[in-house]
């Protein structure tokens, strides 16, 4: 749920209908316009959803991420989640993680799961960023990754799988800032086909992937707006190993070909935040929507 879904758009919410139909787990935000208002207004079982719910919030520091969290509850209306997942930026002093105020988050983070309000932390990864061994203490780790690509330090991926870490897996439709893993795809198809044959073939190999980075314990992050692709993802998920092919060769951080560019600033979150949470950005969003149709 990370585009902005529109309440008033009939394909927006099949594909929501699809998710919730198939079990399938939500990623979203208070940092996503609109994204709670559709979430509570679409689910016809929400207490069940919820438990299949991760929110992304801030973890630059304990004042910050209590914020979010306490914000994120009260947007989405919860009584418990899935889990937390921290955006890739820690708590720093002189350029090193700040380990007290690290602790204090960790403590609460703790303390939520003491009092069942979340079953898992997630934290994101960027490459050559952290020791692995310094933030051994969330449930899972999230990361941007394409077929045949994961932007993550090669022995930072043993060590998750070594200690039966999640997995979560961003951009599984192949990402919007870029389309260059689904272009060399489509050069390698011969016959003449379809957009939608192509799309089925692409949804095959994205799930191929997913399966090969670790066949039980990955949560892959997609973002579609066609109902189409996710009916098709869902169904060929049912059918398990009939067609699943491991992939061998995968990239990381010392050998891409594309990296999603990351550089958020910490400074401007909290007014940027705001901004983008109030009614007016919202009123605005959908007017855009509605001129352009």
């Amino acid at each position: 749920m990370g585009s902005f879904f529109n309440i008033f758009n009939l394909e927006h919410k099949k594909c929501f209908k699809i998710a919730e139909k198939n079990n399938f787990y939500f990623h979203s935000s208070i940092a996503y316009p609109g994204a709670s208002f559709f979430y509570k207004k679409n689910s016809d079982n929400k207490k069940s959803n919820d438990k299949k719910l991760i929110l992304k919030i801030a973890g630059y520091s304990y004042d910050q991420l209590k914020f979010e969290v306490d914000e994120s509850i009260k947007e989405f209306k919860l009584d418990q989640l899935y889990g937390f997942q921290l955006w890739e930026k820690l708590p720093e002093k002189d350029e090193k993680i700040n380990q007290v105020e690290l602790k204090k988050i960790i403590s609460y983070l703790e303390e939520l799961k003491k009092n069942k309000i979340i079953e898992k932390t997630f934290f994101q990864l960027e490459p050559k960023k952290f020791n692995f061994d310094e933030i051994n203490f969330f449930d899972g780790y999230a990361f941007y990754g394409y077929p045949h690509e994961l932007q993550i330090d090669k022995d930072q991926y043993l060590k998750i799988i070594e200690n039966k870490k999640i997995l979560l897996q961003f951009q599984f439709f192949g990402g919007r800032s870029t389309k260059i893993f689904r272009e060399n795809f489509k050069k390698n198809i011969n016959d003449k086909k379809t957009e939608f044959e192509i799309d089925k073939l692409w949804i095959n190999e994205c799930l191929n992937f997913s399966n090969s980075i670790s066949k039980s314990n990955c949560l892959f992050v997609g973002c579609t707006q066609k109902s189409r692709r996710l009916e098709f993802l869902a169904n060929i998920i049912k059918k398990k190993d009939k067609n699943f092919k491991k992939i061998q060769n995968i990239n990381f951080s010392d050998n891409l070909n594309f990296l999603t560019q990351v550089n958020y600033p910490i400074k401007n979150h909290p007014s940027f935040l705001k901004k983008i949470r109030s009614n007016l950005h919202l009123i605005k969003l959908y007017l855009r929507k509605i001129i352009k149709f």
